[in-house]
């Protein structure tokens, strides 16, 4: 969530609402989760937890589906919860240094990876623990078969040449919505074109530059993997810049995907903060 851009009192924008809210349905359907959400409801309730808050800064939107019964079989549909909370100093000012997971991820054990659930949390932050604690910003999950995933935060992009890549889906990672944002900045620049496809760990070291994505991140440069640093890393500032730069424009560049929200005027009751 994005306030407005020219500091007034304009509206807030958020990008690919309708992506978020159809990511929130598949992981609750994939959990065996029941809302009793009627059509329309959640998008209006976080249409008024915006607007009721007014962000003056960006901000990262929640949403959450919580089961109270000790048993989900009783048939009780779940809690659904909106949160709006503040991004600022999530993001590093400088690139990122990352650390290969100690715990290999395996793609047939547990929850599917390509949903959001609570449950990977765990994981992904004692890898980032970890990583932290050998000197390293965050980690980076490997699967079972080898293959870079993602890390407990963000998905990966690699340049290389004139290629964009990232890992598949398939390979065990959540499908990032953001991750789809870069893919056009990539694609519009001319310059790269996009893939999908496994990326084993010692590919690594052929790449030129990375980038970390996420709606909380947005787009970061990756300077460091393991013990390889990436040799051109002002190829993915270019990408991080051309990010920032159509953020900053709003509905003005993505108007597709942008969803204007009209918040409150100033010294209005809006009420306690939701």
């Amino acid at each position: 969530v994005l306030p407005d851009p020219t500091g007034g009192s304009g509206p807030a924008y958020v990008f690919n609402l309708a992506g978020h809210l159809s990511r929130f349905d598949r992981s609750c359907a994939s959990l065996g989760f029941r809302t009793d959400l009627v059509p329309g409801a959640l998008e209006q309730g976080i249409r008024k937890v915006i607007r009721r808050n007014h962000p003056t800064e960006p901000s990262g939107l929640r949403l959450f589906a919580v089961m109270n019964g000790a048993d989900d079989r009783s048939g009780d549909a779940a809690d659904v919860y909106v949160f709006l909370r503040s991004l600022r100093g999530y993001r590093l000012d400088r690139p990122y240094r990352l650390a290969f997971a100690g715990l290999k991820r395996s793609r047939d054990v547990g929850l599917p990876y390509d949903i959001k659930a609570m449950a990977h949390y765990g994981p992904g932050r004692l890898a980032t623990r970890d990583a932290r604690a050998s000197g390293f910003d965050d980690a980076v999950f490997v699967n079972d078969n080898g293959h870079i995933t993602e890390t407990p935060r963000a998905s990966l992009v690699f340049l290389r040449g004139e290629e964009a890549l990232t890992p598949p889906v398939a390979d065990g990672l959540l499908p990032g919505l953001t991750r789809e944002l870069v893919r056009r900045c990539c694609c519009d620049s001319g310059r790269y074109r996009w893939q999908e496809r496994s990326v084993p760990v010692p590919a690594v070291a052929m790449m030129d530059s990375a980038l970390l994505c996420s709606s909380s991140l947005g787009v970061a440069l990756v300077r460091q993997i393991g013990d390889t640093v990436f040799p051109h890393p002002e190829r993915g500032q270019e990408i991080v810049d051309s990010f920032q730069h159509l953020s900053n424009a709003g509905r003005a560049a993505w108007s597709d995907i942008v969803t204007e929200i009209p918040l409150q005027k100033a010294g209005a009751d809006a009420g306690r903060p939701s």
